[in-house]
């Protein structure tokens, strides 16, 4: 397993609340996650996370090939998009 801290920020730069989610293609997307705050909280692929206004958090990526059958050279991800929504 490989974890990376604070791999990078987000922040809302807009004038409303948003719900920050994820969509990952690509052959084992499901052995990476990306984790708001810290590995504790749910993957963004599961829940979304609420900003408001200025706010921001760090996102902690998590991967996790151990007993998958994943081989060097297989794909692990294809594409990462961040989506925020307003809430209202």
């Amino acid at each position: 397993m490989t974890k990376i801290d604070n791999l990078f920020d987000i922040e809302n730069q807009g004038t409303q609340e948003v719900d920050v989610s994820i969509t990952k293609t690509g052959d084992n997307s499901d052995l990476v996650t990306f984790h708001p705050g810290g590995y504790s909280n749910s993957a963004l692929s599961s829940s979304a996370k609420t900003l408001g206004t200025g706010g921001d958090t760090a996102i902690y990526v998590k991967v996790d090939t151990e007993d998958e059958g994943v081989s060097d050279g297989d794909e692990l991800l294809d594409s990462v998009t961040f989506t925020a929504e307003a809430t209202s």
